[in-house]
């Protein structure tokens, strides 16, 4: 072989060597494209979610609007009209709406607030899961390379896997998802809207949820999209059991009567169920079932396990209980 010949050869070698690093690297670039274009997709998806519940509590905003109107009801009307108004200037629907509002609004901007909930933690489970499918496809090639014995190839894999691990995406998505303890189960049914009963005085609203221990978004306390008035006749009903981060055996709606200091409120058993009439309402014991009056009106109905707020007394937390809540109303 001539020298010229050997030299036209190694050229020949390094072109094929450097024609499969660049094979590889333009493997990983594509998946690398396939990724980013995923997360942009679930992005635009929670845009979209988070529009459609702005038009969905529109169009109940009208629809009560124009029922009010049929019916020839003046305050009902004048109500929707504020509301409308308020909103049109400001494009601000209120956490806790104001006590004057309409029940059918109050609900209606409730379910907004719980749309919103729902998307922003749908967004952070769809980041995770891709994360999970790219870092198992990838960790497929590497194995491949590995027993190529390509082991450059196989630490640049890695090396991106580590990087989509720890990037901003990833890191928001688990802190929120263990910061707010919501579970896929954890959300409302719908609510009934008041039907007429055998009770000429009374009409009748139910509504269930699924409670977890681990509390929801806002202070631990689970928001329902039920807002009592004054006078509501309101029973309560609740099954299941539950886990709460200082007692080691699954709990009733009762609670554990031991002496565990843990409690949100200091007169109820740990880890029993208890409610709220309104953001700053009393917590009130339910247990397995409870019925009360409502004294004031304008505030929803919130649940929570008898525990203290925050992660040091939650992450430990597990469990949900069924609630189920008859509320009956006064007729106008």
């Amino acid at each position: 072989m001539t020298k010229t010949h050997a030299a036209l050869l190694t050229v020949i070698l390094v072109c094929a060597t450097a024609a499969e690093a660049m094979a590889k690297s333009a493997a990983l670039a594509s998946a690398e494209k396939t990724y980013k274009a995923s997360l942009v997709k679930i992005d635009g998806n929670h845009v979209e979610a988070l529009a459609n519940a702005v038009l969905v509590y529109r169009r109940k905003m009208d629809a009560f609007l124009a029922r009010s109107q049929r019916a020839g009801d003046l305050d009902a009307t004048l109500a929707a009209k504020k509301e409308k108004e308020r909103y049109t200037r400001t494009r601000i629907i209120p956490k806790e709406p104001p006590a004057d509002l309409p029940t059918a609004l109050a609900l209606a901007q409730s379910d907004y607030h719980n749309a919103v909930a729902k998307a922003r933690i749908d967004k952070h489970k769809n980041v995770l899961a891709l994360v999970d499918r790219y870092t198992k496809y990838l960790g497929s090639i590497q194995k491949k390379l590995v027993s190529a014995d390509k082991l450059d190839e196989a630490i640049e894999i890695r090396k991106a896997v580590e990087e989509v691990e720890k990037s901003a995406p990833v890191t928001a998505a688990k802190f929120a998802l263990a910061d707010s303890g919501i579970t896929s189960k954890d959300t409302d049914t719908t609510t009934k809207p008041p039907k007429d009963t055998a009770d000429p005085e009374y009409e009748t609203i139910e509504y269930e949820k699924k409670i977890g221990s681990r509390g929801g978004l806002m202070n631990n306390w689970s928001s329902t999209t039920l807002r009592l008035q004054k006078g509501d006749k309101v029973s309560i009903k609740a099954a299941g059991t539950w886990q709460c981060t200082h007692y080691s055996q699954p709990l009733s709606p009762v609670g554990y009567a031991g002496a565990v200091p843990y409690r949100r409120d200091p007169g109820t058993n740990y880890g029993a169920l208890i409610c709220k009439n309104g953001s700053k309402g009393a917590a009130r014991f339910v247990g397995t079932g409870t019925t009360f009056t409502a004294a004031k009106g304008g505030g929803l109905l919130y649940f929570d396990a008898n525990v203290l707020p925050g992660r040091t007394h939650r992450r430990r937390c597990s469990g949900e209980l069924r609630v189920s809540v008859t509320v009956k109303r006064k007729k106008a």
